[in-house]
């Protein structure tokens, strides 16, 4: 399955911060095996926003992507899936996902195209 979940724009600005995180104004969340998580306060909606960075050495990018995004295997291994799928809308491939966070998290309604 091919998903474009960021435009060109999108694109373009996450790679150039591959090599220079840009986290003024973010504050640092956790790290674990390499990764670092950023997030942000968004003050209208009380939620954060977050930023991840770090490399899995062991997993090549499409090995990654296959992961992430196989619909049918991700419900097998992420234990916060309530609800997960793909329909077609107005001629667009659209997936949603409901996200079953454990408390003091909020659960997330997740869709894109």
């Amino acid at each position: 399955m091919t998903l474009n979940v960021f435009n060109d724009l999108e694109f373009e600005s996450v790679v150039r911060e591959f090599d220079t995180p840009d986290v003024e104004g973010w504050e640092f969340f956790t790290e674990s095996h390499g990764v670092k998580i950023y997030r942000l306060y968004n003050e209208t909606s009380g939620l954060y926003e977050y930023k991840v960075y770090g490399t899995l050495d062991d997993c090549p990018p499409d090995v990654c992507s296959e992961v992430y995004l196989d619909l049918e295997y991700r419900k097998k291994w992420d234990s916060y899936v309530s609800e997960l799928y793909e329909r077609e809308a107005n001629g667009m491939k659209v997936i949603y996902w409901d996200v079953a966070y454990p408390f003091p998290m909020s659960h997330r309604d997740v869709s894109f195209d």
